[in-house]
């Protein structure tokens, strides 16, 4: 039980790392097209 509870963890913390690198990607693409529209 303490292996699954520790794998599910891990699972959550690294979809969480994804997910805000995701972001800052879509974030700075956002970014850089507004920039090359002016």
């Amino acid at each position: 039980m303490m292996m699954f509870v520790a794998g599910f963890l891990i699972g959550c913390s690294m979809a969480a790392v994804l997910i805000g690198v995701a972001a800052c990607v879509i974030a700075s693409g956002d970014a850089e097209r507004k920039n090359k529209k002016k």
